[in-house]
This record gives structure tokens, C-alpha cells and sequence, in this order.
């Protein structure tokens, strides 16, 4: 009779996705490529109103993104969850459909 496997019995490493390249689009679009070589499409429209990104809505500034430690930035105190833009994403050939 087998022993019951627990997560402390995993010897599986998960890796950790950061984003690699983004590209500020139209209508605060970004598009987003990751570790996992997966790109993807994410509407920030929505995160406009929250409070850290209000400033976002200046279109010149939501422009200058760029990836600090794997993340979306766009200065010293603003910057997007990983997480947010790949599960919230779209993925680029479904976008397109």
C-alpha cells in the first residue's frame, strides 16, 4: 500500500514566469511576452480608476512601460502584478481571432 503524496513530497519546481518584452499600445493595451515564450494582449483600461494607476491616464505616460526584475513598470513606485497580466491576458493569436 503506497504512501499518500503531500506537497512537501514534490520534487516538481515550478517555474517562476516574469514578463520579457512589452509594448505599450492603443487604447491602453499592452502587449506582453513572457519566460513561458506565451504572449499576450491586456486591457488596463479597467485599473485606470485604482488609485495607483490614476496618473496612468496621461496616454504619453502609460507609454514609457518598461520591465524592471521582470516586471511592468512605469516608474520608481509603479509597476503591475505578473500574475494580473498573465492570467488577465489575452493570448495574442486569440485576440486576433
Amino acid at each position: 500500500m503506497g504512501r499518500k503524496k503531500d506537497i512537501t513530497d514534490s520534487t516538481e519546481h515550478k517555474k517562476i514566469i516574469t514578463v520579457t518584452a512589452v509594448t505599450a499600445l492603443n487604447d491602453y493595451m499592452l502587449k506582453v511576452t513572457f519566460s513561458s515564450k506565451e504572449t499576450k494582449i491586456f486591457d488596463f483600461k479597467p485599473y485606470l480608476s485604482a488609485p495607483a494607476f490614476t496618473h496612468l491616464k496621461d496616454h504619453g505616460l502609460f507609454t514609457k512601460c518598461y520591465i524592471s526584475c521582470g516586471f511592468v513598470t512605469w516608474d520608481e513606485n509603479t509597476d503591475i502584478s505578473t500574475d494580473l497580466l498573465y492570467f488577465e491576458g489575452i493570448k495574442l493569436e486569440d485576440y486576433y481571432k
